[in-house]
């Protein structure tokens, strides 16, 4: 009863978060703030109190990290790396891989953030903060895809729920060079539409003025600018690339392994 009453929080979350990157391509903290705190809760109602004070301390150090605008740079790196060690320490004391598979999808969804890999800090909010919540799969579900040690250490809820969130979101993004344009020759996943357009559309331009010339960019922040200077050249449509909308993915593969496992295990069956 209190693992699906702590599942159901977590999916509300999720949904009223999913809502808000669908409508405005942002999502707020408090969102990742409640399920940091359904974690809390998870660690105060079921280990030990030397074990659970590692945890929520992990917890709340991740949390600095996330939310903290002091925290940065160098600081970072070292709050991140004492939280990181304060979970394998959980590890080392109890046998409980748990919180190993925590602080290492924790650095990774950092990493991945970082490298470019995903773009939104949303994205790597949520894949932080439902790691340190479901870094196992819980007691409940149908399991048609039950995922066993080891291959649940790696093949666990929060990396599984993103497999399929990858997998969601390239067909989003098909779907949607489908329906709003032409590919006119553009890389899969790009478009090419009016500036105009493109200025009020939840997409990123895939291409800039360089030099004088007109090249093709990686996905930048800097759109207005990009937009201007494509004007100013003459240009009145530009290869775009949509914003795809993670979180109502994430949302959906997280429900997905949570109830039935992971389809990644049929990879090793």
């Amino acid at each position: 009863m209190y693992e699906s009453t702590v599942f159901v929080a977590a999916t509300a979350i999720m949904v009223l978060a999913s809502v808000q990157d669908i409508w405005r391509r942002e999502v707020s903290d408090w969102c990742w703030i409640a399920l940091l705190a359904l974690a809390v809760l998870d660690c105060l109602m079921t280990a030990e109190w030397i074990e659970a004070e590692m945890r929520v301390t992990a917890v709340i150090l991740l949390g600095m990290f996330m939310f903290s605008p002091r925290v940065t740079g160098s600081i970072s790196v070292a709050v991140v790396s004492v939280a990181a060690a304060l979970l394998i320490a959980v590890h080392l004391m109890t046998s409980d891989p748990s919180t190993t598979v925590s602080a290492a999808m924790a650095v990774s969804a950092n990493v991945m953030y970082a490298t470019g890999m995903i773009r939104g800090g949303a994205d790597a909010k949520a894949l932080i903060s439902l790691s340190l919540l479901y870094p196992m799969y819980p007691g409940f579900g149908c399991m048609l895809w039950p995922a066993v040690y080891p291959a649940d250490l790696v093949f666990n809820p929060v990396f599984s729920a993103a497999a399929i969130a990858l997998v969601l979101s390239v067909v989003w993004t098909l779907c949607v060079v489908h329906r709003l344009g032409t590919s006119g020759g553009c890389p899969v996943g790009q478009y090419v539409m009016d500036i105009d357009d493109a200025r009020r559309s939840f997409v990123w331009p895939a291409e800039d003025i360089i030099d004088g010339r007109r090249v093709r960019i990686s996905v930048t922040d800097d759109a207005q600018r990009i937009y201007d200077c494509l004007k100013q050249h003459g240009f009145e449509k530009v290869r775009v690339t949509p914003m795809i909308p993670f979180i109502p993915m994430l949302a959906i593969g997280l429900v997905a392994s949570v109830m039935l496992g992971t389809p990644l295990n049929l990879l090793i069956s």
